[in-house]
């Protein structure tokens, strides 16, 4: 199944509430107690603050309150109430929020299903660097949903999404995602050349994070290739992996949200 569409059946917007740095400046008390708790998974808890936080006109509780009424964390699920808190933050650049709204949109979440605004969502996060967004906007142009087929811009913005890596050094949401879809693209030739050394190159750069999926990907692709094939392509990912890693112009570095962040 394709990548966007089984997105939606995940709690996509909890990715999203990981990609880029918070936005906005913190409401002092409340939102510090409200993430706080929120990241201590005490939903409840966060709730109150997080309201109050809102309340006082802050960004980031809009988002989380979102977040929260679209999981049913600490709260009723409801998709309507996520929607308008995610509307809320988005309007105002929040790229985690942008994200979430395209994911309303494609899947009808509290909202009337729209591609062409899921695209324009997706796009708004994907420009501030939304790595998921970025993958989801790349789907969308593969496929044709929402905005018109272009197997050039799907590929460009894959590739943004497959060389991010996170404050820490590790693979932002999204990213292997937009790995393994390289991956399928050039064993494929969906939209480029067919290059199986290309393609079991992105499907090793993903595998090394452990990833089942992209194991096993990696394992039915070596069924079409030579052994010489195989180990090109190993030294063309540890290559890539290497100049992604030492801060190389393909691979562009984000910040994440991580629990450590520190609130300004």
């Amino acid at each position: 199944m394709h990548s966007l569409f089984r997105a939606l059946h995940t709690s996509v917007v909890s990715i999203c509430l990981a990609l880029s740095a918070w936005t906005g400046v913190a409401h002092a008390g409340d939102i510090e107690d409200g993430m706080r708790r929120y990241l201590e998974k005490d939903f409840a808890a966060a709730l109150e603050p997080l309201r109050k936080a809102a309340e006082s006109g802050n960004p980031v509780a809009w988002e989380l309150l979102g977040e929260m009424y679209f999981r049913g964390a600490g709260v009723e699920r409801n998709f309507q109430a996520a929607f308008l808190w995610h509307l809320r933050a988005g309007v105002r650049g929040n790229a985690r929020a942008q994200c979430a709204l395209g994911v309303h949109y494609i899947g009808g979440y509290g909202v009337g299903r729209d591609d062409q605004q899921a695209a324009t969502w997706f796009r708004k996060a994907a420009q501030q660097g939304n790595a998921l967004a970025q993958m989801n906007l790349a789907d969308m142009y593969h496929a044709g949903v929402g905005v018109k087929q272009d197997y050039a811009q799907a590929l460009s913005w894959y590739l943004k999404a497959a060389g991010q890596l996170s404050a820490n050094g590790g693979d932002a949401p999204g990213v292997v995602g937009a790995q393994i879809r390289l991956g399928e693209i050039y064993a494929e030739g969906e939209g480029v050349a067919q290059d199986v050394v290309e393609a079991y190159k992105w499907i090793s750069v993903a595998a090394a994070t452990g990833l089942d999926l992209a194991k096993a990907r990696g394992t039915a692709l070596e069924a079409r290739m030579t052994a010489q094939q195989v180990a090109k392509a190993q030294v063309l990912a540890a290559d890539w992996s290497k100049a992604r890693r030492a801060g190389s112009p393909d691979a562009s570095r984000i910040e994440t949200w991580q629990a450590s962040v520190e609130l300004r």
